[in-house]
């Protein structure tokens, strides 16, 4: 019969080193998604700019 020397350690280093692969993967593509939502934070912000420019120009032409 063959004997596995240290299987139980091993295979708890082998499970701990995939969940900490687990974490990371999370942690980054949580970083990723922010990023995304940032940039699409930054876009909103650029196309309320350029309607409230709109609003005041029709504002002003009312006025005329």
């Amino acid at each position: 019969m063959v004997k596995f020397d240290n299987w139980d350690n091993t295979l708890k280093s082998i499970k701990d080193a995939e969940n900490a692969v687990w974490q990371d993967s999370a942690a980054f593509n949580t970083l990723e998604i922010r990023s995304y939502l940032e940039g699409i934070l930054a876009v909103a912000e650029a196309w309320e700019a350029k309607l409230d420019n709109i609003h005041q120009a029709i504002r002003d032409q009312t006025a005329i």
